[in-house]
């Protein structure tokens, strides 16, 4: 029965007493009694901070859940630790008559709680799960009150081990998330289940917490984003013996929630019970979300597809503690990558994650703990009707996943429908289930093949990361699959960050278990690497191509695509800017804006695409090296930049070299040339310039150019030719070209090299002749890495590149200090070392010398040694000096090597002859300019 009334009565809402840290900002800590009963920090009494991990706060044995897969729960290497803790609190006597309740967000894992002495109720199994004991008859109000809580780090049930606690992850011990009190009157709603459709249909289940009096009624009152009332205020009388009353009503057109317009709306809910009254308050969002079998996901009437990742709740100084800030800050990372989806893998998250999903607008699968084992069907059951019933009221959730990759229980499938009245499907990730494929890390071959349907195909993990590869590498290839496929539903990365914790039996020294955890497209304190923007670029819902520079007319002209679902081109804006930049060896501070400009995009509906032009003042072009093209979505969050330079950049201006000498000297296998300020030698015996001297001062680059090139059998890299063969070497000026300082000639992939002066710079071009295939192929120079502290380039940057992962890049002028990252261990990003494309000329700066190389010959990359310790994902990488390359590798997955990957990833098959000329200069640098490498030390 469905009443209108005029108003809402006035009521009293649950009163909450935290009794630990509630995740807040600017709270202070709360700190507890606690004692240990084994291992580190174990025997006395000692104070912790609650809500924690008891290993981040000194206590207790570190643990990687899956050193126990199939070992017995009796194996030593499990820690058994107890954590005991105690503390008093105040009940107020105002809540005498109420019903009062303690409350625990999470604690891993068997908790057993106390209240003056007395047991609370069973012992609560499971780690990741909310669960309350009513405690109104064991408290004294008006006094204080002994609080004592024993939690034991490993379970009594087997099942929630294996479900829990054997998984690829950090395991910890302690109240990790807040304990608070709850008092409410005798008669009060315990929860609410809320189904608000599109079209304005409104459905909620008020569950109560007890049989209300004879004449009990419900009322409903619903608010606008802005808080503004809306509609009719609604009620349901409460019949004879119920517990539960339902409420429906229908508001007109309201504003629907999506990822792209997160539109929240909140319903305050009031039981009258005879003089009693309660009051609470749900957020929801009017969305109608669809899996319609062998076709795809619609959400509100429209197709959506999932682009997502996996996420840990996970900080390296804390644990799986997680304050608000943090969920926040996590949310907008993963929107700022232009990513629309999560999966809460392996467990449910805090609840302000879920607050944030909301909020800004992301499409999530709440997930039940459960990493290739599952619960047992009671412990399962429980588990399903805790989680749901804190849950169930986020617009954010789309899907609930039953466990993972064969964690989880069939039986317990339908009871994820018992609590939740929208019915939202349930997956089994790694499996076909509710007309969702969710298969795992499948090649780029089968990837094609599961796209094509009949099945809509979502993977919820692939391109599994490793320090440096997978997620961006190889995402090419794979979206042009995935994404045009009407049957793909999208698919989520492994994983968000690296969950790397700071030890503290280690100084915090950042422990990633070797390879097992460093998988994310972010370090653990979140820092960005190069697969992070790789991502931004292909997944921004706006895409922009053929962007060119019309001079006649004058104006921008490109294709839009509008990958969007939801949002019209007309509603985003579009920032564009004319740069100068620094000219070869120049800084940063000789940049220079030329003109800029903002406009609103065109009206391109969602799916569509249209040319489009942004018209130019006179004078806005002609000077400029690039331009620079800036979406923005609705709310103003840039989506990606994309740069068209002008190919005629101008190199600086060079001293005529007519009026210098060359001379010759040759003996004890050297020949050294001098022509104005330099004094080359050479090795006679293999051609490569020995040193370079410029006034008489030793420069750092020597020993080159000689052949870089590599091929890869499995996984190590194999050189493809011994050091070429010197057939000629040439140390006399050609008379009828005075500026040649000396030819070599070679037998080998290696044909030529000729050096030139080239007014006050020095000049070097040479030819490759190979043919077959090649993972890594140019020239290479020495210049010991010992003595770098930096390097400047104009190109595409910062961040490095690989063969299968070109985007991410913008072109322009970049700096980076020397770093010396080891994977899994330190996170300098973006990273010195590597291959760096699109480039114009790159600088490396010694703490004396600056050495600029220009790219006149258009070689595609410029390289820079070897990764710490050789380790990659797949790939034992080798170190490439300072090299100039026309092939680099591609980089692989955590389980895939780079060929599995799609067409982008293989190795490239060269024939006829690789030309280029490169430019060098060199300059000294004064004491300003001077900082560190940590290699020299």
């Amino acid at each position: 029965m469905l009443l209108a009334l005029a108003g809402v009565a006035v009521a009293a809402p649950t009163e909450v007493l935290p009794l630990s840290g509630m995740g807040e900002p600017g709270e202070a800590a709360v700190y507890w009694d606690f004692r240990l009963d084994a291992g580190r920090g174990a025997g006395k009494w000692n104070r912790i901070r609650v809500p924690s991990c008891w290993e981040q706060e000194g206590f207790g044995a570190y643990y990687y859940g899956a050193q126990g897969r199939g070992k017995p729960d009796s194996d030593p290497i499990i820690p058994k630790e107890r954590g005991d803790y105690r503390t008093e609190f105040a009940a107020p006597t105002q809540w005498r008559g109420r019903q009062v309740r303690i409350v625990f967000e999470g604690a891993m894992t068997d908790t057993t709680v106390r209240i003056n002495g007395q047991v609370a109720g069973p012992t609560h199994q499971g780690g990741f799960y909310r669960f309350h004991y009513d405690i109104t008859p064991l408290l004294k109000y008006g006094a204080r009150n002994l609080l004592e809580v024993s939690v034991s780090k490993e379970s009594s049930n087997p099942s929630v081990n294996h479900a829990e606690r054997r998984g690829d992850y950090w395991t910890f011990g302690g109240l990790y998330r807040p304990v608070w009190l709850e008092a409410r009157p005798t008669h009060h709603i315990e929860w609410t289940a809320i189904d608000a459709r599109a079209d304005g249909s409104f459905y909620a289940q008020v569950h109560l917490g007890s049989e209300a009096p004879t004449g009990s009624v419900v009322r409903a009152r619903i608010y606008d984003p802005e808080g503004n009332a809306v509609g009719r205020a609604l009620s349901a009388p409460v019949g004879i013996h119920d517990t539960t009353a339902v409420i429906t009503g229908k508001l007109d057109n309201p504003r629907t929630w999506s990822a792209e317009t997160p539109h929240l709306y909140r319903v305050e809910l009031t039981l009258i019970a005879a003089s009693n009254e309660h009051r609470v308050s749900e957020r929801f969002g009017f969305r109608t979300f669809e899996v319609r079998p062998r076709d795809g996901l619609y959400l509100n009437g429209r197709k959506i597809v999932l682009k997502g990742i996996n996420r840990h709740s996970f900080a390296p100084a804390t644990g799986r503690t997680i304050t608000r800030e943090q969920s926040y800050n996590d949310a907008r990372l993963i929107k700022d990558a232009n990513m629309n989806a999560v999966r809460m893998s392996h467990y449910p998250p805090d609840k302000h994650f879920l607050e944030a999903a909301d909020e800004l607008g992301l499409y999530v699968l709440d997930e039940l703990a459960g990493w290739q084992g599952s619960y047992d069907t009671p412990t399962g059951a429980r588990l399903i009707g805790q989680i749901v019933r804190r849950d169930v009221n986020h617009p954010s959730i789309l899907f609930w996943d039953n466990g993972n990759e064969g964690g989880w229980n069939r039986d317990n499938d339908g009871e994820f429908d018992r609590w939740d009245p929208q019915r939202r499907p349930v997956l089994h990730p790694w499996a076909l289930h509710s007309g969702v494929n969710t298969d795992h890390y499948e090649d780029y071959a089968s990837t094609v093949k599961l796209s094509g349907g009949p099945d809509i195909f979502m993977p919820t993990e692939f391109l599994h990361g490793l320090y440096d590869g997978g997620i961006g590498a190889g995402l090419r290839d794979y979206w042009d699959a995935m994404g045009n496929s009407p049957t793909v539903g999208g698919g989520f990365f492994w994983v968000f960050a690296d969950e790397g914790i700071e030890r503290t039996d280690r100084d915090r020294r950042i422990d990633t278990m070797g390879n097992s955890a460093p998988d994310g497209m972010l370090g653990p304190n979140r820092e960005k690497e190069g697969s992070f923007y790789a991502v931004k670029q292909i997944w921004s819902p706006v895409q922009v191509s053929e962007l060119q520079v019309d001079r006649t007319r004058p104006s921008l002209r490109m294709m839009l695509n509008n990958r969007y679902a939801f949002t019209n081109l007309s509603q985003c804006k579009f920032t564009w800017r004319a740069l100068k930049l620094p000219r070869p060896g120049e800084a940063s501070s000789d940049q220079r804006l030329i003109a800029e400009g903002e406009v609103a995009g065109p009206a391109i509906n969602p799916g569509e695409q249209g040319a489009w032009e942004i018209p130019l003042a006179p004078g806005q072009t002609g000077d400029e090296d690039v331009f620079h093209l800036t979406a923005k979505d609705p709310e103003g969050r840039e989506l990606w930049t994309w740069s068209v330079a002008n190919p005629g950049q101008e190199s600086r201006e060079r001293s005529s070299a007519t009026d210098q000498t060359t001379l010759t000297k040759v003996g004890n296998d050297r020949g050294i040339v001098q022509s104005g300020p330099y004094e080359l030698s050479f090795d006679t015996r293999t051609g490569r310039l020995a040193e370079i001297r410029k006034h008489g001062k030793l420069l750092p680059l020597s020993d080159g150019p000689r052949l870089v090139a590599y091929t890869r059998t499995e996984r190590a890299f194999q050189k493809i030719a011994a050091t070429a063969k010197l057939r000629r070497l040439d140390l006399q000026a050609n008379p009828r070209s005075p500026d040649v300082l000396a030819t070599a000639a070679y037998d080998g992939p290696l044909r030529e090299v000729t050096w030139r002066r080239s007014g006050d710079s020095l000049a070097m071009s040479y030819e490759i002749a190979y043919q077959g295939e090649a993972h890594i192929l140019g020239v290479r120079f020495e210049l010991p890495e010992s003595q770098v502290v930096g390097k400047r380039w104009v190109g595409n940057g910062p961040y490095r590149v690989w063969q299968n992962r070109l985007e991410g890049g913008v072109f322009g002028f970049h700096e980076t200090s020397y770093n010396d990252p080891i994977p899994g261990e330190t996170f300098a990003y973006p990273e010195f070392k590597g291959y760096f494309g699109n480039w114009r000329w790159v600088a490396l700066d010694t703490a004396t010398q600056s050495v600029t190389v220009e790219n006149v010959g258009a070689v595609p990359y410029f390289g820079l040694y070897g990764p710490r310790g050789g380790v990659s994902p797949v790939l034992e990488l080798p170190d490439v000096g300072w090299s100039f390359l026309h092939v680099i590798p591609a980089m692989g997955t955590k389980f895939d090597l780079p060929e599995s990957l799609g067409p982008q990833s293989q190795p490239q098959t060269l024939s006829g002859i690789q030309r280029g000329e490169l430019r060098f200069d060199f300059e000294a640098r004064g004491d300003g300019d001077r900082v560190s490498n940590p290699l020299a030390r």
